[in-house]
This record gives structure tokens, C-alpha cells and sequence, in this order.
């Protein structure tokens, strides 16, 4: 449903996927504009950051009703029901339970199950989580405790923060850009995204500040080189970093493409 100006016009579609759905030209139920539901369409209420569209539609034996509701901001500015409809920027599934009756809200249905693309972002949230807030801190502690017990130390920083992070981050960006791809939304059009790429972009740096380190050392020098201490304030900072933009995706980003 849309308005189009004093008008709001009603689209019946179906669609076989994640796909801009087409009109349905033969619904199995027809439904109508209800406009004691529906606010009138002046200046004011079009402004007022809690619109209600509402229509009817013929009941069926059915007790409980799987329901898409996706909002967008942006009207296809036609009263053609076979419009081209813009991208929605919000969505949320529930499962209404039409025994309970009195109801025309979701707030007693149930969540339905996960949209591949929504299972995809899930994913990318552990794998990234798993990577930053866990993989990464752990092998600079082992870094910094071990060093004085051992000269095998190096092996294991090195194994835990390539060997097992870069898979676990390559796989968590992979599935994002999937998930992101497969919803139908834009790359980079927020700063989690942006700010996704810049911390990928600082972690590749600090992997070949690590290698720098390791075979690259100053001649002539009895004291610890500055590259050190750089490579441990540049991890620190990819750490710090990172626990934001964990925080950010579940908080933000994540709760808005599973809602």
C-alpha cells in the first residue's frame, strides 16, 4: 500500500523469492482499503512519524498467518498497482495467531524463521565476533605473557592471529557481502559497513607490520626497535575498534535485518 496523493492505492503481489514481488492479476482473496484503519491523507498526518495503512481481507480456514511487514520511505508515485516499488528500509516477519481474535497489531504472533539472507548476517556477526573479540585479543596476551616462558611464543601468536583469525574474518566478510547482496540492500551506504572494510583494511596492515617485525630489524641497535612498539599499539587499536563495531552490528544493524 501506497499514497498517491489523496488516494491510497492497494497492491495484491506474489513473488517466487527475494525478489521485488509483481502483481498478482488472480488473488485466491481480494483485499480492500480499509479506511477507518488508513489516515486520511493530509499534510499533517503523512508527517507524523507513526503511519497506518490498514485494508481487509476475506478469512479462511487458516488459524495462524505467516506476515512480511517491510516499510519504506520512498512512494513509486503512481497510482499503477503494478508500480516499480522502491527498496524497503525496514522489515520484520511474525506469525499471527488468528484464533486469539481483538487483534489488528502482531504483538502476540511469534517470529518466524530466518530469511536465508538474515541467516547469512547471523553467521557474519559470529564469525566476526569470534575472530576480533576473541581469536585476536587471545593471541596479543599469549603474545605478551609467553614471551617470558618461552621462545616458541611467536609460533603460537602467529598461528592464532593468521592462521586462525584470517579464515574466520575472510568467511565472516564473505558472508555479509552475501547476506547483504541477497537482501536486495545497498554495499557501504552506512557506517557499519564502511567501517567494516576500514578495520579488514587495518588488519591486513597489521599483518604485514607483524611480518616487518619478525624478519625486518634495525643493525647496531641494543634497543627494542619502534616498529614494536607501533605493531602493539596498532593491534590495541584494531581491538578497540573492533569492540565497537561488534557492539554496533548487534545492537543496530544485525537487530534491523533479523526484525
Amino acid at each position: 500500500m501506497w499514497p498517491n496523493g489523496k488516494d491510497m492505492v492497494l497492491s495484491q503481489r506474489k513473488a517466487p523469492a527475494e525478489v521485488m514481488p509483481t502483481l498478482d492479476p488472480n488473488p485466491p482473496r481480494i483485499a480492500k482499503v480499509d479506511n477507518s484503519l488508513t489516515y486520511k491523507l493530509n499534510a499533517e498526518q503523512l508527517s507524523d512519524d507513526k503511519p497506518s495503512f490498514g485494508f481487509t481481507i476475506p478469512a479462511n480456514s487458516d488459524t495462524r498467518q505467516p506476515v512480511i511487514l517491510a516499510f519504506g520511505t520512498d512512494a513509486p508515485g503512481s497510482s499503477d498497482p503494478s508500480a516499480t516499488l522502491r527498496q524497503h528500509v525496514e522489515s520484520q516477519m511474525v506469525v499471527l495467531d488468528l484464533t486469539k481474535g481483538g487483534s489488528t497489531t502482531p504483538t502476540s504472533g511469534s517470529s518466524a524463521p530466518l530469511l536465508p539472507y538474515q541467516r547469512m548476517i547471523v553467521a557474519h556477526g559470529i564469525f566476526l565476533t569470534v575472530a576480533f573479540l576473541l581469536l585476536l585479543p587471545g593471541g596479543a596476551l599469549l603474545a605478551r605473557y609467553l614471551r617470558t616462558f618461552t621462545p616458541a611464543w611467536l609460533v603460537g601468536h602467529a598461528t592464532v592471529q593468521f592462521c586462525l583469525s584470517a579464515p574466520a574474518i575472510i568467511v565472516g566478510i564473505v558472508l555479509g557481502v552475501l547476506g547483504v547482496s541477497k537482501s536486495g540492500a545497498l554495499h557501504f551506504n552506512d557506517n557499519h559497513k564502511r567501517l567494516g572494510i576500514a578495520i579488514f583494511s587495518l588488519y591486513i596492515l597489521q599483518v604485514a607490520l607483524g611480518v616487518v617485525v619478525r624478519w625486518i630489524k634495525p643493525r647496531n641497535t641494543s634497543r627494542r626497535p619502534a616498529q614494536n612498539y607501533v605493531h602493539a599499539v596498532f593491534g590495541l587499536l584494531i581491538i578497540a575498534t573492533a569492540m565497537y563495531q561488534v557492539h554496533n552490528g548487534f545492537t543496530n544493524s544485525l537487530s534491523r535485518k533479523i526484525n
